[in-house]
């Protein structure tokens, strides 16, 4: 989340918070980043209400068009949903992702430690590290 300077055409591009005492212009800024090389690979800047899987999809999209393959993407919390990972999955891309522990109960569950599990979820199957 960004601020931006707090002027009305930027307000109503990106949208703004509202308190008791103004508005304040913000922004979302997301980007994939290649630590290797120490460059940005794909950025966008939004309106702040903007969904992150959904930046994201635009990024990795990007990202493909590039040509650039044999990545692996980390995502923090706030990204993992069944229909995002499919998407991923989709694009051949290798991702670690951070979830909550009721997000695959499968893989807490899971009888063994460090085994690859066929995990079933709306209409898909995704082979997962657990």
């Amino acid at each position: 989340m960004l601020e931006l300077h707090n002027n009305e055409e930027l307000r109503n591009t990106f949208g703004y918070i509202e308190n008791q005492n103004a508005k304040v212009a913000r922004a979302r800024a997301s980007a994939l980043y290649d630590i290797e090389n120490d460059i940005i690979i794909a950025s966008k800047l939004t309106n702040y209400r903007a969904s992150e899987r959904d930046i994201a999809e635009t990024l990795i999209n990007k990202m493909c068009e590039l040509g650039i393959h044999n990545d692996l993407i980390l995502f923090d919390r706030g990204y993992p949903s069944h229909d995002f990972i499919k998407f991923i999955e989709s694009k051949n891309i290798k991702y670690l992702m951070r979830v909550s522990s009721k997000f695959f109960k499968d893989v807490v569950n899971a009888p063994n430690e460090d085994q690859i599990m066929d995990i079933s979820y709306n209409g898909g199957i995704s082979k997962t590290r657990c």
